[in-house]
């Protein structure tokens, strides 16, 4: 899962005398809590430390809760969207689309893709569970904020979910199709040849199947 819990397996927490990462490892807060009550063997920790399940599926996962019954507003980078379909669309491909809930009372469904500056896959969105990839530099969790760098103070992607109702891209730089996304908490910036932008800031966009449409 994306949000883990640090376990120290070797030697045990309470024996630990200090913070080797040999001995440290990541846990889900289902599996650290099997580990933390003797019902997982630190043999088998020791084992999935070896060869980690994120590492073998190239991508760790979570899931938004946004409960239903409500517009879900999307703050993207100085664009406000609420009641759009499809945020921002390249080609035949959207970057954030928000589609019906499966049936009544169940949540709007949020999907997307987000990449880095050369185009590769930082983070995607499937019906409001998202995955973040194994081939990012680093990810960072600062209460409900997504903190995704390339490299040491290379920021991809920083992404706030405040359920039930909004969702907030605070920073982006993103290649997406051959178009470069750069945004801030209050300017979005796109361009076609990463010479020549086009600035947005302020602007609300209500309703509508896109937002922004980009061919």
């Amino acid at each position: 899962m994306a949000i883990y819990d640090y376990e120290h397996f070797e030697p045990e927490f309470k024996d630990a005398t200090e913070h080797n990462p040999e001995g440290i490892t990541l846990l889900c807060p289902n599996h650290h809590r099997l580990k933390t009550n003797k019902s997982l063997h630190v043999e088998a920790v020791k084992r999935a430390n070896a060869n980690p399940e994120s590492l073998k599926q190239r991508f760790s996962n979570q899931t938004f809760c946004f409960e239903p019954g409500r517009s879900i507003e999307i703050i993207f980078a100085g664009l406000t969207f609420k009641d759009c379909k499809h945020l921002i669309q390249v080609a035949e491909t959207p970057i954030l689309s928000i589609n019906d809930p499966e049936r009544e009372h169940a949540p709007y469904r949020i999907s997307g893709i987000f990449c880095n500056d050369q185009g590769e896959p930082a983070l995607t969105i499937e019906n409001n569970a998202y995955a973040i990839f194994t081939s990012n530099w680093d990810v960072e969790y600062e209460g409900s904020r997504i903190k995704i760098r390339k490299g040491s103070r290379d920021i991809v992607l920083v992404l706030k979910p405040e359920p039930p109702e909004r969702l907030i891209i605070e920073r982006l730089n993103m290649n997406f199709h051959g178009i470069r996304f750069r945004g801030e908490s209050d300017l979005l910036k796109i361009s076609y040849d990463g010479i020549n932008w086009i600035s947005w800031s302020g602007s609300n966009i209500n309703g509508g199947l896109f937002g922004i449409k980009i061919n």
